[in-house]
């Protein structure tokens, strides 16, 4: 009994570690309640997702991206564009699925397809 009591101790806390580092400060209305759905896009970007590792372009300004790929691919967030290294260790992103990061600063996204045999896109949205 015990060792559960322990263990479920053990899984509380880091349940709450990795909540509070997932945690994006929205806007807020005048009663405190955070609004989801006012990130406003900035700019708009899709880029070849295959074998070879690519960067885009596109100088992210905002806290918060947006990425949708037609492929399961790895990406990456980077400071500069010379320090993103894609790899199949890097962030797993299923095809289909639109998923949010924050950027925490950093400005570059690079891309690779996770089946070397497929070629999709990956759209990337600024958001602020």
């Amino acid at each position: 009994m015990r060792k559960i009591f322990i263990g479920l101790i053990a899984v509380l806390f880091l349940w709450g570690v990795a909540g509070a580092e997932l945690t994006i400060n929205l806007p807020k209305t005048g009663g405190g309640v955070s609004v989801q759905n006012q990130l406003h896009p900035y700019s708009s970007q899709s880029m070849t997702a295959d074998t070879a590792s690519a960067t885009a372009s596109l100088v992210l300004v905002g806290q918060v991206v947006r990425l949708y790929s037609t492929v399961d691919c790895f990406v990456d967030i980077s400071a500069s564009s010379g320090a993103v290294a894609v790899s199949a260790s890097s962030l797993f992103l299923p095809s289909g699925v639109v998923e949010t990061f924050t950027t925490r600063g950093y400005q570059y996204v690079a891309v690779i397809a996770a089946d070397a045999t497929e070629t999709g896109t990956l759209y990337i949205t600024d958001l602020y």
